[in-house]
């Protein structure tokens, strides 16, 4: 991290709920990830998410992670530790590939609200119509229910919104309109960025006062 006061360059992963951090584990270019308990059938990232949602008070939570900690084994590891995970992702070795082609070749041109799903080791494989297409895991939720969509009200995105022509199709004239959505992707957005809001909880306070010790930014 180049102009940094740490040269090791860390990162911090986070564990969060409304904005206020329950565990986290740290990481830095040179060491590594923080000692931690490793899993045969995860990723280094994968056993980060596991040991912090095993840290938590009890189980039958649901853990909503982006795509940067999200796979098929991860969320498969968590489902049989009792918990519900629900995610964004990006294409990855377990990803069915019929997804994965139908987002490259196909984003911009389905129609909205399009969802295609593939079951792979009890987790729900996602691939839905946007502006353009996620694609999202979950081991809680279903699609071939009623319930499991949800009428939301919408803004119309404006016409310089990327890929909004897809849906402001759906909105004719009108602004604003009641629409069905999926309930995984309604769950994500209400559920989603409990880290991001810790960090503008930890804004108000924060202190940039020079120093030439180490510890006191640790401890700012």
């Amino acid at each position: 991290m180049p102009k940094k006061p740490i040269k090791q360059g860390y990162k911090i992963y986070g564990l969060a709920d409304h904005g206020y951090i329950y565990n986290w584990t740290w990481s830095s270019r040179e060491k590594g990830l923080q000692k931690m308990t490793l899993y045969l059938t995860l990723t280094n990232t994968g056993s980060l998410v596991r040991n912090l949602a095993l840290s938590l008070p009890r189980r039958y939570l649901i853990i909503y992670l982006d795509n940067y900690f999200t796979s098929v084994p991860l969320f498969s590891e968590l489902r049989a530790c009792k918990f519900g995970a629900v995610g964004t992702t990006c294409p990855h070795k377990l990803f069915p590939p019929e997804l994965s082609a139908i987002k490259n070749r196909f984003a911009t041109k389905l129609e909205w609200n399009t969802l295609l799903a593939v079951v792979v080791q009890d987790v729900l494989c996602l691939a839905w119509q946007d502006n353009s297409i996620v694609l999202a895991l979950s081991n809680i939720h279903t699609v071939d229910k009623a319930e499991d969509w949800r009428v939301k009200e919408r803004k119309r995105p404006a016409k310089t919104s990327t890929n909004g022509r897809i849906v402001r199709e759906v909105f004719g004239e009108m602004l604003i309109k009641e629409l069905q959505i999926p309930s995984f992707i309604d769950d994500y957005n209400q559920y989603m960025g409990g880290v991001d809001l810790a960090n503008q909880f930890r804004e108000v306070y924060e202190s940039h006062k020079p120093t030439f010790r180490n510890w006191w930014p640790l401890f700012y």
